[in-house]
C-alpha cells in the first residue's frame, strides 16, 4: 500500500460485511453475531480482514453495545414497576439483571484477550510445574524449582528395535488409550510407520509417537525404574522438540496435543502443567463445537467414523477436566467400547461428588443442591457400589481398569469426610472416612511396593488428602470422652502402620517431583506426634495433653477443608443420632465463617 502524504501509512478500514456475504456479493444486514443471510442459510457468520486476507471474528463491540442497551431497557422497565409492584422477588430480579449486565460486559471483554488455548504449546504457562497439593499456604518458588540435572538425550524411535517399539505402543493401546483416548489406535500405528520408516512423516506424527512411547515407558517402572524413567525422559526430549511446529494452523492437532500433554503431565508433573493443559483442551473443545451432537445425515461429507472421533475427543477432555466443568450436555456413548463406557461412568460419578460435596454454592449445580443430602447421598453410594461390584465381577474390567480399588475408596472418602456440603458428618460417616483413608494408604503402599507408583500427580494429592483425614480422625477419636468413638472398632496396629507410611510415600514421590519434598517434611513432623498420642491412648492412658490443641490447629491449617471444627458442639449429638436422617440436623450450630473452605484454591488443586 503506498504511503499517505506526510509519511504515515493510511489505515485500511475493515469492512463490516461478513465474509460469506462479501464473497457471494450479496447485501449484508450487518447484524451481530450473525447476519440475516447467514442465519437463514444456517451457515457460520465470520468477518474478513482485508489486510491479512483471512477470516476474522465479527466485531464484538456492536454486539456488546446492543446487549448493554437491551439490559438497560429491561432494568428501566423494572424500576418503573417498582413503585406499583411489591413482590419480594423483584429486587432479586433487578439484581440478577445487573449481574448479567456486569457479567456479559466483563466476560465479553475478557474473551477478546488472549486465552491459554491460543498460547503456543512451548509456552511456560503449559510446560511449567503442575500444582502441588495445597497445605494452607502457597508453595514458595524455590520449592517449585527442580534440582539442576542434565536433560536426557533425545532418542528417536528409529534408534530402538522395531519389536520393542511395537511392544510399548501395544502396552499403551491396551491399557492407557481406553482411559485417555486422545488418539485413535489406527492413527497411532500409521504415524509410527511413517516416523519409523522416515517416509513423509509430519511433526505431529513424531510428537504422537514419542509422547505415547514416553507414557508407556513410564508405566513400566515395575520392571526397571531407572531404565524406564531414562527412556521416558529421552522420548520426552524428542517430543518437546516438536511442540513449536504443532497447532499454529490446525486446531484439531492442537487439541490432540493438549490431551496427550495432559496425560503425560499426570505421570510427570514436573515437565507439564496437567491442570492448565486439561483446561485449555476443554476450552478448545467447546470453541470447536465438539459438544454439539452431529449426525451423519446432517452433513454427508462427514462420515460416521469422524463423528465418533469428535465424540471421543470431546468426552476425553470432559472426563479429565470433570471437576472443573459444569457442562451438562454429553455425547451419545452407545458406540463406544464397554471398558471405555465403564471408565466414563466413574468419571461422571467423580464429577458429581466433587461438585456436590465441595462446591454446593456453585450456581451451576443448583439442581443438585436442591435435593436433600441424605437422599442424594444414598443414591450416589448405590451407584458407586454398583460400579465397584461390576468391576470386581468382570475379569476384563479388572485387567483394564487399573487401581479400581483405589478409585473406589477415594470417592468413598470424599462422600463421607467433612466438606462444605456436609461440614458436620455423622459419626457413622466419619467412621467410613477413617476406613477409606486407611484403605487408600494401604493401596498406595501396595502400588509402591509393586513399582507402579507412576501417576504421581494423582498420588500426591490423594495421599495428602487421605493422610490429613486419617490424622484428624485419630486425633478426634482420642478426644472423645464416650464409649462410642471413631476408634472403637479400629485396629490400632493397622492405623499405626498406615500413618507411618504417609511420609514414606510422599518421600518416594518427591524423588520424581521435588515439590513434594515439602509435604513429606510436614508429615514427618506430624505423624510421630500423632503416633505417640495414639500409643498412649491404646494403652489406656487418659488423653488430653496440651499438644492436642496445637496439633488440631496445625491440621486445620494444612487441610483443604477443616476436619474437626466445633467438634465439642456436635459430637455429643452425633452419638445420640448416629442413624438419624437428615444428615444436617445440627447445621444450625455451625458458623460458615469459621469453616475453612478454600474454594478458589481447591478447584485448581483437586485431582
Amino acid at each position: 500500500m503506498p504511503a499517505a502524504p506526510g509519511g504515515k501509512a493510511r489505515r485500511r478500514r475493515q469492512p463490516r460485511a461478513c465474509r460469506r456475504c462479501r464473497d457471494k456479493k450479496i447485501r449484508c444486514d450487518l447484524q451481530v453475531p450473525a447476519c440475516g443471510p447467514c442465519s437463514g442459510a444456517g451457515e457460520s457468520c465470520l468477518g474478513f480482514d482485508p489486510v491479512q486476507g483471512a477470516t476474522a471474528p465479527r466485531s464484538a463491540l456492536l454486539h456488546l453495545e446492543d446487549e448493554v442497551e437491551r439490559l438497560a431497557r429491561e432494568l428501566e422497565v423494572l424500576e418503573r414497576r417498582r413503585e406499583t409492584l411489591s413482590e419480594p422477588a423483584e429486587p432479586a430480579i433487578i439484581s440478577e439483571i445487573v449481574a448479567r449486565l456486569v457479567t456479559e460486559t466483563v466476560g465479553t471483554a475478557r474473551s477478546l484477550e488472549q486465552q491459554p488455548s491460543s498460547l503456543p504449546l512451548t509456552s511456560q504457562f503449559l510446560l511449567s510445574h503442575s500444582p502441588s497439593p495445597f497445605l494452607g499456604c502457597e508453595t514458595s518458588d524455590s520449592a517449585q524449582m527442580t534440582e539442576a540435572t542434565e536433560a536426557p538425550k533425545a532418542k528417536h524411535v528409529s534408534t530402538i528395535p522395531r519389536d520393542a517399539a511395537l511392544v510399548l505402543l501395544k502396552h499403551y493401546c491396551d491399557i492407557y488409550r481406553p482411559q485417555y483416548p486422545a488418539i485413535e489406535e489406527a492413527d497411532l500405528y500409521q504415524s509410527f510407520e511413517r516416523v519409523y520408516n522416515s517416509t513423509e512423516s509430519s511433526h505431529l506424527d513424531a510428537f504422537i509417537v514419542h509422547i505415547c512411547l514416553g507414557i508407556s515407558s513410564t508405566t513400566l517402572m515395575y520392571s526397571d525404574d531407572v531404565r524406564a524413567l531414562t527412556a521416558s525422559g529421552s522420548f520426552w526430549s524428542t517430543t518437546a522438540a516438536q511442540l513449536e511446529n504443532i497447532g499454529p494452523t490446525s486446531s484439531w492437532e492442537r487439541l490432540q496435543a493438549l490431551q496427550l500433554l495432559t496425560h503425560y503431565g499426570l505421570l510427570n508433573p514436573q515437565d507439564v502443567n496437567c491442570v492448565r493443559c486439561a483446561a485449555a483442551a476443554t476450552r478448545l473443545c467447546f470453541q470447536l463445537g465438539l459438544h454439539r451432537e452431529m449426525s451423519a445425515t446432517s452433513n454427508r461429507d462427514i462420515i460416521e467414523a469422524e463423528i465418533n472421533k469428535r465424540r471421543t475427543v470431546f468426552w476425553n477432555s470432559l472426563c479429565i477436566d470433570a471437576a472443573r466443568t459444569d457442562e451438562k450436555q454429553e455425547p451419545d456413548l452407545r458406540w463406544t467400547a464397554p471398558t471405555t463406557i465403564h471408565i466414563w461412568e466413574l468419571r461422571k460419578l467423580e464429577r458429581e461428588i466433587t461438585l456436590h460435596m465441595y462446591y454446593p454454592s456453585d450456581s451451576n449445580i443448583g439442581q443438585l443442591s436442591e435435593s436433600p443430602l441424605d437422599n442424594w447421598l444414598a443414591r450416589t453410594l448405590a451407584r458407586l457400589k454398583r460400579w465397584y461390584q461390576t468391576t470386581c465381577e468382570s475379569v476384563s474390567l479388572t485387567g483394564q481398569v487399573e487401581f479400581y480399588e483405589l478409585l473406589y475408596h477415594v470417592q468413598m472418602l470424599r462422600l463421607n469426610r467433612p466438606s462444605p456440603r456436609c461440614p458436620i458428618p455423622t459419626l457413622e460417616m466419619r467412621q467410613v472416612a477413617l476406613v477409606s483413608s486407611v484403605a487408600i494408604l494401604r493401596e498406595f503402599d501396595i502400588v509402591n511396593r509393586l513399582g507402579k507408583l507412576f501417576y504421581i500427580w494423582h498420588a500426591a494429592h490423594v495421599v495428602v488428602e487421605s493422610g490429613i483425614c486419617l490424622l484428624s480422625s485419630v486425633l478426634s477419636g482420642m478426644s472423645m470422652n464416650a464409649d462410642a468413638t471413631l476408634l472403637t472398632q479400629a485396629d490400632v496396629a493397622v492405623i499405626t502402620k498406615r500413618i507411618e507410611s504417609i511420609p514414606v510415600l510422599l518421600r518416594q514421590i518427591s524423588r520424581r517431583w521435588s515439590s513434594i519434598a515439602h509435604h513429606a517434611s510436614v508429615f514427618e513432623e506430624l505423624c510421630p506426634r500423632i503416633l505417640q498420642g495414639l500409643n498412649s491412648w491404646s494403652n489406656g492412658e487418659l488423653h488430653g495433653n496440651k499438644d492436642d490443641d496445637t496439633l488440631r490447629q496445625r491440621l486445620e491449617d494444612i487441610s483443604l477443608f477443616s476436619p474437626s471444627l466445633q467438634e465439642g458442639i456436635f459430637l455429643r449429638e452425633d452419638l445420640r443420632h448416629t442413624t438419624s436422617a437428615p444428615l444436617l440436623d445440627f447445621a444450625g450450630t455451625y458458623n460458615p465463617q469459621d469453616f475453612r473452605c478454600l474454594t478458589s484454591r481447591c478447584r485448581a488443586d483437586l485431582p
